[in-house]
C-alpha cells in the first residue's frame, strides 16, 4: 500500500481486527479503529502511533442504529474519503447498514 491511506477497520480493538491493525499500522496510514471499549481503542491507538502511523479511535455498538449513524457520521466528519473498510465487527443488518452508509461518503 503506497503513503497517505485512510483505513476505518471496524472491530478493531481484539482479535482478528487488531492483528489487522497492528499489519496496518506504520508511517503514512491513517487509521480509523472501531470498537465498543475506550481503553482497548486507545491500546490499539498507541499501538498505531508506536508503529509511525495515526489512529483515532470511535466507539460504536453495531448492536444500535444510532450508534451505528453516530459512527457513520462521524467518520465522515474526520475524513473525506476511506481507501478501505475493512468490515470485521459481527456481521448483521446493523452492521451491514453502517458498511452501505460509510460506502455512499
Amino acid at each position: 500500500m503506497s503513503a497517505h491511506k485512510t483505513i476505518l477497520v471496524t472491530g478493531s480493538t481484539d482479535g482478528l481486527g487488531r492483528r489487522v491493525v497492528e499489519e496496518l499500522a506504520r508511517p503514512g496510514m491513517h487509521i480509523l479503529v472501531h470498537g465498543r471499549d475506550t481503553r482497548r481503542g486507545a491500546a490499539v491507538v498507541h499501538a498505531v502511533e508506536q508503529a509511525g502511523g495515526t489512529a483515532r479511535f470511535f466507539e460504536a455498538d453495531f448492536a444500535s442504529l444510532g450508534d451505528v449513524h453516530r459512527l457513520a457520521d462521524a467518520v465522515h466528519a474526520e475524513c473525506s474519503h476511506l481507501d478501505a473498510l475493512v468490515n470485521n465487527d459481527r456481521i448483521s443488518k446493523l452492521g451491514l447498514a453502517a458498511a452501505v452508509k460509510l460506502n455512499r461518503m
